[in-house]
């Protein structure tokens, strides 16, 4: 993934300046850009700046995420935090969509 290699420090600076909150929206954002991308692109060759977008999205969320846990949560319990965190979002992004599509399956 050579979007998270080149992108992994600038963007953990970024969130050490302006604050990690704001660079996971920033992220969400860029996950929702490129989702949306993804739909009207008009042909393959503009398929690698929309993944390069969700890789940015990526890193931002999941990275600066695991970070934040590390900042708001007592010592002691910072190892079983950080441990469910990953299955929890990788659930999350997985088990959405799906009820979101089930949602508007069953409005039409």
């Amino acid at each position: 993934n050579v979007v998270s290699t080149l992108l992994a420090v600038p963007i953990g600076l970024l969130s050490d300046h302006l604050g990690r909150r704001q660079v996971i929206f920033v992220g969400l954002l860029c996950f929702a850009l490129s989702s949306f991308l993804y739909t009207v692109v008009p042909n393959p060759y503009w398929l690698f700046p929309v993944r390069v977008i969700a890789g940015i999205a990526s890193l931002a969320t999941f990275t600066i995420s695991t970070a934040y846990i590390g900042d708001i949560v007592r010592n002691e319990d910072r190892g079983p935090a950080i441990g469910l965190f990953p299955p929890a979002m990788g659930s999350g992004f997985t088990i959405g969509p799906a009820i979101a599509g089930c949602n508007a399956f069953v409005a039409r």
